[in-house]
């Protein structure tokens, strides 16, 4: 019954094992599903938190009424230049306060000149300032 109990969870090696070993030391077996109903289970790792499957059966039953109250998807932008504009703008203020947090000392126009590709450090002393300093930063990281 305990080989077929593991057959029925999801673990064939353990139950094969237990047959082997059984049958190795001289035994007769038989293999036979102890369950009287005939349900499957997912098998979890030891290493796996029992909340984990707790959450798994609660979302499938609840999933169907948390989708209800999401509203409709908007679809795309009918206006997609103004749309882009926007993720852009979205872009810089995000960069710039992430950054600023950190202990950057940034500014909206470094970053929009780095976002657009215009940085370059040959021709503005202020681009070639942050790649020196960048440099710096990248050396002690690694050293």
């Amino acid at each position: 019954m305990l080989a077929g109990a593991f057959r029925r969870i999801g673990c064939p090696e353990l139950a094969d094992e237990i047959m082997t070993t059984m049958r190795a030391a001289s035994y007769t077996v038989r293999e036979t599903d102890p369950f009287v109903q005939k349900r499957t289970f997912g098998f979890l790792h030891a290493t796996t938190a029992p909340i984990f499957g707790r959450l798994q059966a609660m979302w499938k039953t609840m999933r169907e009424a948390v989708v209800r109250m999401f509203p409709k998807a908007p679809g795309l932008p009918k206006n997609t230049d103004g749309y882009l504009r926007s993720v852009d703008e979205i872009y810089q203020k995000d960069a710039y306060h992430s950054l600023s947090i950190e202990g950057y000392r940034v500014t909206s126009e470094l970053i929009g000149r780095v976002h657009s590709g215009s940085w370059n450090p040959d021709h503005h002393d202020g681009d070639r300032q942050s790649r020196d300093a960048l440099a710096v930063r990248l050396h002690s990281s690694v050293s």
